[in-house]
């Protein structure tokens, strides 16, 4: 019998979905069940809520990324072992690739998953408007919703006109609401939500609050019976390939940089890769016997004294690169590794493995899902392979026509049609604002491990 599923989608961004989200698994884990989360789209943040939330891993689903049997094959995956799974949606439920097609879309997920749909509504100031606002939903590309659920509701007089109309108009099941709380707030910043590991205590005692508020608001019953009345699942197909070479790969994981897929890592682990973990923030050296070191993205611009007073750390970090091991960084990461962040009018000194500045800017500097094509080998890519990936960055680097590139932009931002950078004396040392999913990008786990084990 497949798993009970459900996805929670938005009727836009910023409708509240992903706290309400994290709430219900809350709510769901405090009543005993173990509970598998997912987000649509790429994502490092959401997921990080939900994870705190269920105390499992949230995988992530991505129409334009993966092939369909891939996005079946993650999502069975990451259940074995739940009760049920809850899916967070991207933006509006129809927001894809295009303006028509599905692509991409939280519906298209729904689709591959066979999944009844549960549409967040910010009803804000409205009432008969929901009605229309829902019976649009439902009837514009046939989406399976069965529920829905009211935020950001003023009183019960404001609930029950929203939800009489609803009724009035729709076939829709009303599963409660969620009223104006400030107790629900959460901090946003330039890429989005605050990530959880900055704030872990803070962040577990308001998604208490949430999961109290949605219990008593919100029929998490019908919201059961609405997940266990998934259909069928067609079977899936692992989506990296396996081939291992036994190393060491030291992963750089703190406050800083913590925007890892998990499937990354166990992609790396199933090819024979063993994960050392280290602390930039705290000073921590690269472990003496790793082979190759992986740094992921995040927000390190916001603990930059500290990184440019963590000396031993870049020393390590220099000392491997300049032996030859492979190094790979993804924007946070990458930015890192630069000889210098520049933010206003304030300077920190860095690691230098790039001999050029990176500098932090008030617009956003790449935003948008990316094809690339190697033109040389990394790290991590074989000349001629060619990968998806996303990227979204404020920062932009000073002078990037001092460094050599690896990847021709097929589609995305890059620079100047370039992308993968690399010093001039360093070919083992990859950075990239791209970052890349073991499931849109095959052949990741294998290279990497490949070039750490060789």
């Amino acid at each position: 019998m497949p798993i009970p599923r459900i996805v929670l989608a938005g009727s836009s961004s910023a409708c509240g979905k992903t706290m309400i989200t994290a709430g219900i698994i809350q709510a769901l884990r405090d009543d005993g069940y173990e509970v598998q989360p997912f987000k649509v789209g790429p994502d490092y943040i959401d997921p990080s809520y939900h994870w705190l939330a269920s105390g499992r891993p949230c995988g992530n689903l991505d129409t334009f990324l993966f092939r369909e049997k891939h996005v079946r094959w993650l999502f069975e995956h990451r259940c074995e072992g739940a009760d049920l799974a809850v899916v967070e949606g991207v933006r509006g439920l129809y927001e894809g690739i295009g303006a028509v097609g599905v692509r991409g879309s939280t519906y298209h997920v729904s689709e591959v998953l066979n999944a009844p749909v549960v549409l967040i509504v910010d009803a804000r100031s409205l009432t008969k408007s929901v009605a229309a606002l829902v019976k649009g939903y439902a009837e514009l590309e046939g989406a399976n919703i069965v529920g829905v659920i009211l935020n950001r509701i003023r009183s019960e007089v404001h609930y029950r006109k929203a939800r009489r109309a609803l009724v009035k108009y729709t076939d829709v099941k009303v599963l409660g609401y969620v009223p104006r709380d400030r107790r629900l707030k959460v901090e946003y910043r330039h890429l989005g939500l605050v990530p959880t590991p900055e704030r872990l205590e803070e962040m577990r005692e308001r998604l208490r609050t949430v999961a109290e508020v949605i219990s008593e608001h919100v029929d998490l019953d019908a919201l059961i019976d609405v997940a266990e009345a998934a259909g069928p699942l067609r079977p899936g197909e692992r989506p990296w390939e396996v081939n291992p070479t036994k190393c060491r790969i030291a992963v750089a994981k703190d406050e800083a940089f913590n925007f890892y897929y998990p499937e990354n890592l166990e992609a790396l682990e199933e090819n024979g890769a063993k994960l050392l973990e280290f602390s930039p923030v705290r000073d921590e050296d690269v472990p003496p016997d790793a082979d190759a070191l992986y740094i992921g993205g995040g927000y390190p611009e916001l603990f930059a004294r500290r990184l440019e007073g963590a000396e031993s750390t870049r020393d390590s970090i220099r000392e491997l690169a300049e032996s030859g091991a492979p190094i790979y960084a993804e924007c946070g990461g990458f930015m890192y590794l630069c000889k210098e962040l520049r933010w206003n009018e304030d300077r920190y000194e860095w690691v230098g493995v790039f001999d050029v500045a990176v500098e932090m800017t008030d617009r956003v500097q790449g935003l948008s899902y990316t094809i690339a094509r190697a033109v040389d080998d990394t790290p991590v890519t074989r000349k001629g392979e060619t990968f998806k990936g996303h990227e979204f960055h404020y920062s932009r680097l000073v002078r990037p026509e001092d460094l050599e590139s690896a990847y021709r932009i097929i589609r995305g931002q890059g620079w100047r049609g370039r992308e993968g950078f690399r010093p001039k004396d360093l070919p083992n040392v990859l950075g990239t604002y791209i970052h890349v999913h073991a499931a849109s990008h095959p052949t990741f786990a294998t290279n990497f491990t490949g070039s750490a084990g060789s």
